[in-house]
Order: C-alpha cells, then structure tokens, then sequence
C-alpha cells in the first residue's frame, strides 16, 4: 500500500535517512508496499521497480546462503514481540555483493489487520572490510606474537592483560589463559624478587627512571626457579597506560657463565699454587732466616737463665727479638696462605695502593726480583677501587715475574721495573707495570692473551689468558703498549667504588 499525500513529510525523512528504509508483508519474499529512495544507492533498483510485483523483490536481493538464516532470526523474533537484528549480503543489479545490517519489528495494518514489517537497511561493507582486515591483523599479529621467541606480556598494576604462547611454554603453563585467570603475574616472580620490580613497575608508571633491561629469578608452574631477562616499556594499551615485558630465558647462560666462572677460579688458583711452587726457594730462604735467629735468641736466652744472676734485660731484648722474628715469620706465611687459598670471586671495596704494596712485598721473596732496579709510583689521593683483591693481587704478581724474565738478557744494573698507580677516568682507575725489556714481537702480539700460548720453554701458556678474564670478571680491561725506546707496559683498570667515583 502506497503512502498518501498527508504522509509525503514522513516520506521526505526516510528518503534523507543513510540505506533503505521499508515496508513490507511477512512473507518469503518479502513483498514490499514502500521503498526509500535511499533503495537506488544501495540496491541499484529503483523503490518502484522493487514494490513491483515483479521478478524483482527484496527476497530476492538475498543471497541464497543468508536466505533462511535471515527469515528464521526474523521469524524468531516476531515470536517473541522484539525488535529483529541481523547482517546478510545482497547482490546488486550490478552483480556486487554488499554486506547490510538491518533492523525492524512488526507492525500490524489498521484496514486488513495483516502483518506487515517495517525497518531499515543500511550497507556495512565498508565497515566489514574493515573489520575483515583488523581480524586480519590480528591473526597476524598473534601469529607474529606466539611464534616469537620471546615471552611477551602486558600487565597493568600486576594484573595480566595479554600474554603470549611463548610466555606460557617458558613458564611451564598449557596455554596463556591460565596466566590471563591469574589476579596478579606477580605470583610468578619469585618473592625475594617481588620488592625490587615492585618499585620497578611504579616508578615506570610514575614516569621514573628505572632500568629498562634487568634480569630476574621467576617460577615456573612446578616452582623450580627460571632467570629471566626483561626488556621492559610503558605502553598504551586499549585506552590505558601498561607495561610491556619481553622475556627471555637466560637460565642456561648464566648456568654457562656460573661455570667458567669455576673454572677460572680454578685456573686461577692453579696458577697461583705455580707462582708458590716458582718461588718456593725465595720463600724457604725468607722463613729459614727469622727461624735461625728465632733459635739463636732462644739458644743465648736458655743459657742466661741458667746463670746464678741472669741479666733480665739482656733477657728481655732476647725475647723481643724472638717476638720480632715470630711476626716476621707469621708475615710471609701470612702472604703464602692468602696467594694460595682459592678466591670466592667476591668483589669488594679494597685499597689499590696497600695491595700494590703487598705484591711488592711478596715479589721480593723471588730471587729473580733481587737483580732487578724496582720504582714504585704510589697516588695516595685515589679513591678505593672494587674487585677480587686476590685475584687482582694474583695479576700484579704475574705481569711483575713476565717483566722480569723479559729483562734477564739486560746487564743487573740496566733492568728496571717501575709500578705506578693512577687515575685512568673518572669511573677507573689504572695499573702500569713498565720493563725495559726485550718486548713482545709482532707475531707474539696475535697469540698474547689466548690460552695455552707460550714462548717459554717449559710454561703453560695460561698466565696472561687467566690474567685477562680476571680484570674482565672484575669490570676492568688489561692491554700493553710498547715503550718508546725499548720493552713494554702492560695496563689495566678497575672501576672505582660507585660512591666515590666522583671524588
């Protein structure tokens, strides 16, 4: 039933309303009594020519596979009195498929009390496409996501907003959904743990600066620990600010690096029982002398209290000798034991100048040092340095006994060793050990510090390797220079103890 001239204001409406507006019988084909102009831009037919009892209808415009999904969501709902909702393609006169959403109830006619429908349609192609693609995107992007290496997720306040599959296999769990059903992510750091990325996350939050790579020990489902290594940014995420962490399991590299750790300290202390087993005579000789004035004062100190009158202060010097020669005997030992015990790999806060001292001290049990001219350049306004003072102590001796042996073709009088202490930057502070010896060649250079190199005859080849990755392991570099003139100089930094960097 076409609509009258009293409704023609209506009628200018729906022809301005966005798709199609209609009405029609609730039948299959949806046989139409009114038609928005609004018909032509979506369908291609004109309202009459769809109103027509022709072979045209809005049945018809269905594509057979929506057909009666689309008349039972519709049929459904008229049922239960509600307004019906549905999405289904059409074709066009031209042949193109469009996707339209439509929305309408029943209505019933005041003449003929028949049913009849009113609605509109309006085309969402666009915004199918739309979504087509975003889907699209999202696959990929979830593709891209759980086939990286790496575990991704994104927290808010701790709380789990995505996580990846790579993230659940690390961890131990099936699927990132059980992460996803857990209140807190925080339950898989471990709790010693907690604290620090704590205060992490809030200053990231809060605009503060921390840092953004760090490590930390995790939980894997079962409870066995995992280190983790995070690359961590704040994002936005839907609407609000997040966290992003990209993970990765560092577990079997740190177990790598634990246990060369190990071995050089091993090495490390091999080679300091060698330094020991070198100066073995040097040190016999330097405890047999306090023990032979230890028993001579104790031999003229027997006989004087066997005297009817013994003289006490003679008696008295007797034994301070003695007590004086005991602590000197005590010191040597002192310095064997320390060279010989094996190092924790404990950095601490020590005193490079003290330990340049002791080195000095313990390089002179060597009889090789006895020949050699020695210049030591202290800087007693230097700040305390952080290291493994053994290990440290160890390269010293080292660099000093090479310095030697590479002056034993030079006359007595000409071999000289000179030490000095300085500061390298304001974070370091630097070593020199400088002979005037025979130097190292261009072919020696290439092999220097790898392991198992050796000019000797009869050495190993390990002390300069060893040397190198213990100023490695302690922050530092080890490198030598050639002199000028004649022999080289070998170098190495330490950092300074954090808190007095910039003294």
């Amino acid at each position: 039933m076409a609509l009258n001239e009293t409704q023609h204001p209506v009628t200018s409406i729906t022809d301005n309303l966005p798709g199609m507006v209609y009405r029609c019988h609730n039948d299959r084909n949806w046989s139409a009594e009114y038609i928005s102009q609004g018909a032509i831009k979506l369908t291609g037919y004109t309202p009459a020519e769809l109103v027509s009892e022709s072979r045209v209808n809005l049945g018809s415009l269905i594509i057979e596979e929506d057909r009666e999904r689309v008349w039972e969501e519709i049929q459904a709902a008229i049922k239960q009195g509600r307004y019906y909702t549905t999405t289904y393609q059409i074709r066009t006169r031209q042949g193109e498929l469009k996707w339209v959403w439509e929305q309408g109830h029943k209505v019933t006619s005041g003449k003929r009390n028949e049913t009849l429908l009113e609605g509109i349609i309006i085309d969402i192609t666009e915004q199918k496409r739309t979504e087509s693609e975003l889907y699209q995107y999202g696959k990929c992007f979830r593709s891209i996501v759980d086939g990286s290496v790496e575990g991704i997720f994104v927290h808010r306040d701790w709380r789990p907003l995505f996580v990846n599959q790579s993230l659940a296999d690390m961890l131990g769990y099936d699927s990132p959904a059980e992460i996803l059903a857990m209140d807190s992510v925080s339950d898989i750091v471990a709790p010693h743990e907690r604290p620090r990325l704590s205060a992490y996350a809030e200053a990231r939050m809060t605009g503060g600066n921390p840092p953004r790579r760090y490590e930390f020990e995790a939980l894997r489902r079962d409870g066995s620990p995992i280190i983790l290594e995070n690359l961590a940014s704040k994002v936005n995420w839907i609407g609000q600010e997040a966290i992003l962490a990209t993970l990765i399991d560092v577990s079997k590299r740190k177990r790598a690096e634990e246990e060369a750790k190990r071995y050089r300290e091993q090495l490390g202390h091999i080679d300091r029982l060698n330094v020991l087993g070198e100066m073995a005579a040097g040190i016999a000789h330097e405890i047999n002398q306090p023990l032979t004035a230890i028993l001579s004062r104790c031999g003229a100190a027997r006989r004087r209290i066997n005297m009817n009158n013994p003289d006490l202060d003679k008696l008295r010097i007797a034994l301070e000798a003695i007590e004086q020669q005991a602590h000197r005997t005590g010191e040597v030992i002192e310095r064997v034991r320390t060279l010989a015990k094996h190092s924790t790999g404990q950095r601490e806060s020590f005193n490079i100048n003290a330990l340049i001292k002791q080195c000095v001290e313990f390089a002179e049990l060597d009889d090789r040092i006895d020949s050699i001219h020695l210049k030591i350049d202290l800087n007693h306004s230097l700040p305390s340095v952080i290291g493994d003072p053994i290990q440290v102590q160890q390269v010293i001796l080292n660099l000093m006994r090479n310095a030697c042996e590479a002056m034993t073709g030079l006359p007595p009088e000409q071999r000289i060793l000179t030490l000095a202490v300085g500061r390298h930057d304001q974070d370091t502070v630097q070593v020199s050990i400088c002979d005037n010896g025979s130097g190292i060649s261009e072919s020696t250079e290439k092999g220097l510090f790898q392991s198992f190199f050796t000019t000797k005859e009869l050495g190993l080849g390990m002390g300069l390797s060893i040397s190198r990755s213990i100023i490695d392991a302690n922050g530092g570099s080890l490198w030598f220079t050639r002199n000028p003139e004649q022999g080289v100089t070998f170098r190495f930094t330490l950092p300074v103890t954090p808190e007095k960097a910039h003294e």
